[in-house]
């Protein structure tokens, strides 16, 4: 999740991670990790409250990272904290994040925070998976609606799809998020973040 969210995320005219994006690009970035360990069930979400059971580590610095964080912690905090949280540790996630895909030579750096899609194909596979989500024209994997709510939350959706299809597509794509509880969740927080952003 978080490399499909950073591969959408790279601009292919100037190389770089969205620039537009600001701060909805860690908050984004963030949520993807967080949405990633509740897939792997390295987390729970237990009335909106971002939950570990135990202290054992994935073999992946970067979830291992923030599952000692929210281990660590006495109090037991939202999803929204998690994700402003973690927005603040935007150069690990970003590094970690690059570092996994540049090991799999699909990135390449070219600058401080600019990248070269090296295998465009699995990025164009990812612009077909959100569109399929979008269109609803097969059965929908939560992983899929989770991509789907972050491009709508991060206004990345007219890059993936064109204004026309957004458009054509935009109460569909409301439906679809709504219809995941987490998806929703997370559309709302980021929503919530960008306000603050501003």
């Amino acid at each position: 999740m978080p490399e499909s969210f950073f591969l959408i995320c790279i601009n292919n005219e100037d190389h770089s991670v969205k620039k537009k994006l600001g701060g909805l690009f860690d908050f984004g970035l963030s949520a993807a990790v967080l949405s990633e360990m509740l897939l792997k069930d390295y987390i729970s979400l237990v009335d909106k409250l971002a939950v570990t059971f135990d202290d054992k580590k994935t073999g992946e610095d970067l979830y291992d990272f923030f599952l000692e964080k929210i281990h660590a912690e006495k109090k037991i905090h939202s999803l929204k904290y998690w994700i402003k949280k973690a927005g603040k540790k935007r150069k690990f996630i970003q590094n970690e994040v690059a570092a996994g895909l540049e090991g799999k030579n699909i990135i390449e750096p070219v600058g401080k925070k600019e990248y070269i899609i090296k295998n465009t194909a699995i990025v164009q596979n990812i612009y077909k998976n959100i569109r399929i989500t979008a269109q609803k024209s097969t059965s929908i994997d939560e992983r899929s609606v989770i991509l789907l709510s972050l491009a709508k939350s991060c206004k990345l959706l007219k890059d993936i799809l064109g204004s026309d299809e957004k458009q054509e597509l935009k109460e569909d794509i409301k439906d679809i998020i709504k219809t995941d509880f987490f998806s929703n969740k997370l559309f709302e927080i980021l929503q919530e973040l960008e306000e603050l952003e501003d």
